[in-house]
């Protein structure tokens, strides 16, 4: 676990690739434009996105971290003025095979999340980056 967060922290989570369709990613640029990564998804499946690190390596520990700091800037710039967060992508409508496609819409796109907000205060209350009014 130490080597993976290093790994994550020492690529500053998110900023040094460029271009992540490599792998899994093939063919979602189309479909939702935007780098899936720095979008924000729910529920997660086994995919990668920023406040799903944000939140993994905030559990192990590392909230203190300065090599956070872009993440959660990433994080903070999303903010609604209402305080909330939207639903920026979501696996299974992004996902090209038809096992997952439509299987849990739960909430719209493009719209606030009740579960991408819960999961927003969560990540900022562990790194102390939480201001309750």
């Amino acid at each position: 676990m130490e080597k993976g967060a290093e790994f994550l922290l020492a690529h500053r989570v998110y900023k040094s690739h460029t271009d992540w369709s490599t792998v899994e990613l093939r063919g979602l640029t189309e479909a939702f434009p935007g780098n899936p990564v720095t979008s924000f998804h729910f529920p997660m499946w086994y995919y990668y996105d920023v406040l799903h690190a944000l939140r993994v390596l905030a559990k192990l520990g590392y909230a203190d971290d300065e090599r956070l700091r872009d993440a959660l800037h990433l994080l903070q710039s999303k903010k609604t003025p209402e305080g909330r967060w939207l639903l920026d992508g979501d696996w299974a409508r992004e996902r090209k095979d038809a096992v997952r496609k439509n299987l849990l819409n739960i909430e719209e796109l493009n719209r606030p999340s009740k579960w991408v907000t819960l999961n927003c205060y969560r990540v900022l209350a562990m790194t102390g980056d939480l201001d309750v009014p």
